[in-house]
């Protein structure tokens, strides 16, 4: 007789195998759990966190245009490094927005059946009594003259009165109170859940744009017209707010240390009506329009140059705008690009398959690296601003020539100039470091040109911002805080009490209690629970309660 070892096993049994078919949609079962579990939500969650660490360290090309061009500047080998990985643009980037909606599904899958599952607990009535109270953590027992009917009543009304969810029987009641901490919980998890909603729409439906306006200069909102501009997927040039702004003065002013004490800009905004009104644009004060709000986030210098030929014919004029190298005592840096000035020079071009070298006749152009100094002083390591307020300017001028790549098509920025073909100038010392604003210094160029600062300004940049769900953001944010309060500073409690029936005509009333949270403040709050428990249901006047310690 042959006996069957797989029968006699205690190994469990393997379990049946499935259909070739049935595979993905099981992994699919298996990554949506994974993937709707608290645990990959507050990962999520906190990767997002992590991820906008980035975004707060490094110059964002949304809020200082100017500040990235500086850093890529300074940074010749890390910023392509962060240009690839999005790093100078972090909210929008695709691995952020992975990370986002990620997170907003792990939400939703979470939320939902919790959801379900509380509002059933709600309807639910208490659990009953356990049948051997005096096992419980917390238990209590003592003898009343009262009937198990009317002990209950008694204890019924009382538990009422402190807030508990009652639910009575002949002998015995059930009671709880506490619900309000997971609905806490759950108005946290939905609050956020609405919140990311809110800041999507708002991404997806608004716009920001930035504009570096000079003194005396006007902004109308039009997409056309913006320094940078990143409208929402669904933004269109007609959806943004018709308004304009005109800088007419900015002002700062700073403590003896260099410190910044106040930012002010002089303004005036007109809207689509035509009605103007002045105001003071400052730091954490924005215009409003609508919901698309104007807000103060940079300043510098400015200087005015004028190229002018040898019979003094005025070839090029503008206000350059100076961005700042030390953002403590403001030296800048400014670049000015003259492409067209009458005249014409040759340079040298090899033939590549004779090998000879001819002279070509070629557009006289001219490129300026400009450094402004607000505070001049000398030091060991050459001229330094002092004071970020113009107490003694100057400008030091470096000058180029040659084909400045304007019209070849290629994109430039108008802050940088690039000098690898150009030609550099030598202008004399003691015209190299002038003040800005002097009659008497004119920089001498190559074939009678001369250059002119002849004088400063300041420039304000704004950033304009519109977000049609900031207001349910922000009501968002208000619900999340109150969940976060509910769920932690409500306590999860449960008591039960049984009367049963003595002799002489008595009832010995036992009572129980149970904390889901905070079990240390419940076994201080029980005793007088029962004292209080006790002084409704009238016990005898020879009897104590007790609370046996356990």
């Amino acid at each position: 007789m042959s006996i069957d070892t797989e029968k006699l096993s205690t190994q469990p049994a393997p379990p049946p195998a499935r259909a070739a078919h049935q595979r993905p949609l099981v992994t699919l079962r298996r990554g949506w759990r994974v993937l709707t579990s608290m645990r990959t939500a507050l990962l999520l969650l906190t990767l997002l966190a992590a991820a906008a660490i980035p975004g707060s360290l490094i110059p964002q090309h949304s809020l200082a245009p100017s500040e990235v061009a500086k850093f890529q500047q300074k940074h010749t080998t890390l910023a392509p490094i962060y240009a690839k990985f999005d790093l100078f643009d972090v909210f929008h980037a695709p691995w952020f927005a992975a990370i986002y909606a990620l997170l907003f599904v792990s939400l939703i899958g979470c939320v939902i059946p919790r959801l379900r599952l509380h509002a059933r607990a709600l309807l639910r009535r208490p659990p009953a009594a356990p049948r051997n109270l005096a096992r419980l953590p917390q238990s209590a027992r003592w003898e009343t003259d009262l009937s198990p009917e009317q002990v209950v009543a008694a204890a019924a009304r009382s538990l009422r009165r402190q807030r508990f969810r009652v639910a009575p029987d002949a002998a015995t009641l059930s009671a709880e109170k506490g619900y309000l901490r997971e609905s806490g919980n759950l108005l946290f998890h939905v609050a956020l859940l609405f919140l990311l909603v809110a800041i999507g729409a708002g991404s997806l439906f608004g716009y920001q744009g930035s504009k570096l306006l000079i003194d005396g200069s006007t902004f109308t909102n039009s997409n056309l017209l913006y320094d940078t501009y990143k409208p929402g997927a669904f933004t269109a040039p007609s959806d943004l707010d018709p308004f304009q702004v005109t800088l007419h003065q900015f002002n700062a002013t700073y403590q003896p240390d260099g410190s910044a004490a106040t930012f002010d800009a002089h303004v005036t905004a007109k809207t689509s009506s035509g009605q103007a009104s002045n105001h003071d644009l400052r730091v954490n004060h924005p215009l409003t329009f609508g919901h698309t709000n104007v807000y103060l986030i940079g300043h510098g210098y400015a200087l005015h140059v004028v190229l002018r030929d040898a019979k003094g014919n005025i070839w090029h004029e503008e206000t350059v705008p100076c961005i700042p190298q030390d953002l403590v005592n403001y030296l800048s840096q400014c670049v000015v690009k003259a492409p067209d000035t009458g005249a014409t020079t040759t340079r040298k071009v090899t033939d590549p398959q004779t090998g000879q070298v001819a002279e070509v006749p070629t557009p006289l152009q001219y490129g300026f690296l400009i450094t402004f100094v607000p505070t001049a002083v000398i030091t060991n390591l050459g001229v330094q601003s002092a004071y970020p307020a113009p107490d003694n300017p100057r400008a030091i001028v470096t000058a180029y020539t040659g084909n400045l790549g304007v019209d070849s098509g290629v994109p430039q920025s108008v802050y940088d100039l690039n000098t690898s073909g150009l030609t550099p100038l030598s202008i004399p010392l003691d015209k190299q470091f002038v003040t800005p604003g002097a009659t008497g210094d004119k920089i001498p160029l190559s074939q009678g040109f001369t250059l002119q600062i002849t004088g400063y300004t300041q420039w304000a940049s704004l950033q304009v911002k519109d977000d049609p769900a900031k207001g349910w953001a922000l009501i968002a944010a208000i619900l999340l805080i109150a969940g976060l309060l509910l769920s932690l500073r409500i306590r999860r409690r449960r008591v039960w009490l049984r009367a049963t029936p003595a002799a002489g005509g008595r009832t010995i009333v036992e009572a129980g209690g149970l904390a889901r949270t905070d079990a240390d403040d419940f076994a201080r709050e029980f005793p007088r629970l029962v004292a209080r428990l006790a002084g409704e249901i009238r016990p005898a006047a020879r009897e104590d309660p007790e609370c046996p310690s356990t």
